[in-house]
């Protein structure tokens, strides 16, 4: 049976209907600042809220969640949608909502200029969007190492918002002997792809709740502190440094009194040789993508900080 519904654009007004949907599909609750810092992406790109919600009369049941992201290549910059948090009312799924929802969210950003979009995919998402017409880029891989600890206290405080408060103490004091730093530079350019755009406003986007730019030695990290230690971009790592990372990173753990560290690092990475085999990988993210139009991308660059969830 066909369902009438209305789309609409996501709006600040509209943050809390998304709020009600994810605690309606996921049981999760989330708040309207971590939404709204997500969503009003405007605090480093020119667009914000490029994302479909459909109703039903004045009830939501359905989202498609979109981040913009600038991209600069070896004669033009250019901009791709990154979608993401896509979900319908449990009463509505199997009844196209997230198709049309994709396909208007794909109409607003090729008007506004969008070459197309892409998207980290799990096996499962991946596959309902090859529906839409989705071709794929190498997977991400990652690596565990693991840290001996005593206890691992982080992931505790990390787990539960009452203790919150103590996590934020507790990455504070691991970092106070660690060098912050403010740039990252891509390594895309190194490797002649296309990459993120990582302007001063797009790190203090990604900086503003777990993400932290360091240096260890000569080396730029760029990590999330959430119950273990992603490492989520890195560059200038090299022969001669490798140690003196790896020692710090692992010090920087025990500090935080976590048991692991976790890589996520995609094939192209200048350093993905020298990691190679040093660490043990397994396959991760899939990365798929959809040219609007006749817009050709080729391979683009990636690293795990572009991705939505990581802020």
């Amino acid at each position: 049976m066909k369902t009438d519904f209305k789309i609409e654009r996501l709006t600040e007004s509209r943050l809390s209907d998304v709020q009600w949907l994810i605690k309606k599909v996921y049981q999760t609750n989330i708040s309207l600042e971590k939404l709204r810092h997500k969503y009003r992406t405007s605090v480093y790109l020119p667009h914000e809220y490029v994302c479909m919600m459909a109703y039903v009369d004045e009830q939501i049941i359905g989202f498609y969640g979109v981040i913009p992201m600038q991209f600069e290549g070896k004669n033009e910059t250019f901009f791709l949608g990154q979608t993401c948090d896509s979900f319908t009312h449990p009463d509505y799924q199997g009844k196209g909502v997230h198709y049309q929802l994709a396909k208007a969210s794909y109409e607003l950003l090729e008007k506004a200029g969008f070459k197309g979009v892409y998207a980290f995919h799990s096996d499962n998402t991946f596959h309902s969007c090859k529906k839409l017409g989705w071709s794929e880029w190498p997977r991400f891989l990652r690596a565990h190492k693991k840290i001996s600890v005593s206890l691992p206290w982080f992931k505790l405080f990390s787990k539960y918002t009452v203790l919150s408060t103590l996590k934020k103490r507790n990455v504070k004091r691991a970092l106070s002997d660690v060098k912050q730093v403010n740039d990252f530079k891509n390594p895309a350019k190194e490797v002649n792809l296309s990459g993120a755009v990582y302007s001063s406003d797009f790190v203090k986007y990604k900086n503003r709740f777990d993400c932290f730019l360091i240096q260890l030695g000569t080396c730029h990290l760029w990590l999330k502190l959430d119950s273990v230690v992603h490492v989520t971009a890195i560059s200038h790592i090299n022969d001669r440094n490798f140690e003196e990372v790896m020692t710090g990173l692992e010090s920087l753990a025990r500090r935080l009194k976590t048991n692991e560290i976790i890589f996520q690092i995609y094939p192209s990475h200048p350093a993905f040789k020298l990691l190679e085999n040093r660490l043990e990988w397994l396959e991760s993210f899939r990365i798929g993508y959809f040219p609007f139009g006749e817009h050709v991308f080729g391979e683009v660059h990636h690293n795990y900080i572009d991705m939505d969830s990581v802020i």
